[in-house]
């Protein structure tokens, strides 16, 4: 069987962000048993992918301009690109290149299955057919596109931004409607993105495989730790998504002086890649936060982290960096939206949106660390059983067996 794939990104060892983390250990988990052909737009960060550190079982291209470089050329693919950014599930210029260059259409046209990364990618599910209608398409639903829009229409205050967004709410619900609809399968992380899915379609052949975070047994706390340093706090994400520099705000802004004012000497780390310049002021008022920007292992914040903070208000789908902080065995004090799909609220230290609960709560993880620590280890042991390498690989294949 080969398997081709369009995918947003070329995976590789170190990638920097969770949606190309999870791809990696899909890539790397599905060539080991099947041909892995994998195609994404030429890009620079896809251009300067270091293959060397990709799955060296799969083969990798990327597809190439579609539109000449001549003044009609350019404003067709500006326009192409407009055009999306309106409607986030319209097909990229990269990507007709893809559909429509014979170099590439003779690989996925003769392919058994063709496997489409992201939502916002569906948009080329009607060319798949009309280029190769025997081949099983299936999709993997990193997040619920109609589920983020319609936390954007809810978290917008001026009217004019929320009447924008309630229209592309309503494009966007009609459009992931009907090319998940077309799809013979789609894969999705959660039982309630699941959910989400067949209440707004019933149609729509939903597959839940979760993703592959806790496969690596890590560090395990000792309590004589605690005693050693000073309380350290850690949000960690890629800040040049609008979600979590809005919720890295929203933690200095309303949660960090409350914690200060009961701890003095405790220290917030906010490690991730693209910090704004605005994050970067807010953050310089306090001398005990670090804003690190891009790091190659967060291995070291998370094995000296006190506490793990997820102040999510936005975006969709399972926050990977929440299982990952579950996986270390760390108390994690989240919002409503940063601990759905996961599991229940017993895994988590506290569960709240409330800026004065979440700060009490940090607080109580921090008077008695021991407590938290043991509680948060039996989280540990249920996170690497739902979430580990193990179970994915046989969801992942059971499935690919019965197309």
């Amino acid at each position: 069987m080969t398997v081709f794939s369009f995918s947003k990104v070329i995976p590789f060892e170190g990638i920097p962000h969770a949606g190309g983390e999870y791809y990696l250990r899909f890539i790397r988990t599905l060539s080991r048993h099947v041909n892995v052909q994998v195609c994404a737009p030429h890009e620079p960060r896809n251009a300067e992918a270091p293959l060397g550190l990709a799955p060296p079982q799969a083969e990798y291209m990327t597809s190439g301009r579609f539109f000449h470089e001549s003044l009609v050329g350019i404003a067709a693919r500006k326009l192409v690109n407009l055009r999306r950014r309106i409607n986030p599930i319209a097909i990229s210029a990269e990507f007709y290149s893809a559909i429509f260059s014979r170099n590439i259409r003779r690989h996925w046209s003769n392919a058994e299955v063709l496997d489409v990364q992201w939502v916002e990618n569906a948009g080329i599910i009607p060319w798949l057919r009309k280029f190769n209608p025997r081949a099983h398409i299936c999709v993997v639903a990193h997040d619920v596109l109609s589920q983020k829009y319609r936390r954007q229409v809810a978290s917008t205050e001026f009217i004019l931004a929320k009447l924008i967004t309630g229209v592309r709410l309503r494009f966007v619900t009609y459009l992931e409607r009907k090319y998940l609809g077309q799809a013979d399968s789609v894969i999705v992380f959660s039982d309630k993105d699941k959910e989400l899915l067949v209440s707004m379609d019933a149609t729509i052949a939903v597959e839940v495989v979760r993703p592959p975070l806790a496969d690596v047994l890590v560090y395990q706390r000792n309590t004589s730790d605690f005693s050693s340093h000073c309380p350290e706090l850690l949000f960690t994400g890629a800040f040049g998504r609008i979600e979590n520099q809005n919720a890295a705000m929203w933690l200095l802004r309303n949660v960090w002086p409350k914690v200060l004012s009961e701890f003095p000497a405790a220290k917030l780390v906010l490690a991730g890649s693209s910090p704004s310049d605005e994050l970067c002021a807010q953050a310089d008022k306090f001398d005990s936060v670090e804003v690190t920007g891009y790091v190659d292992d967060l291995s070291p914040y998370y094995s000296r982290a006190s506490c793990f903070v997820a102040p999510i208000f936005e975006g969709a789908g399972v926050k990977f960096k929440v299982i990952t902080a579950l996986n270390w065995g760390i108390p994690i004090v989240a919002t409503p939206v940063a601990a759905e799909g996961i599991g229940g609220h017993n895994l988590f230290a506290a569960v709240t949106s409330d800026p004065n609960a979440f700060a009490a709560s940090i607080v109580d993880v921090l008077r008695d660390p021991i407590d938290a620590f043991e509680r948060a280890r039996s989280s540990q042991h249920w996170v690497r059983r739902f979430y580990g390498q193990e179970q994915f690989e046989q969801s992942l294949i059971s499935l690919y067996s019965r197309i």
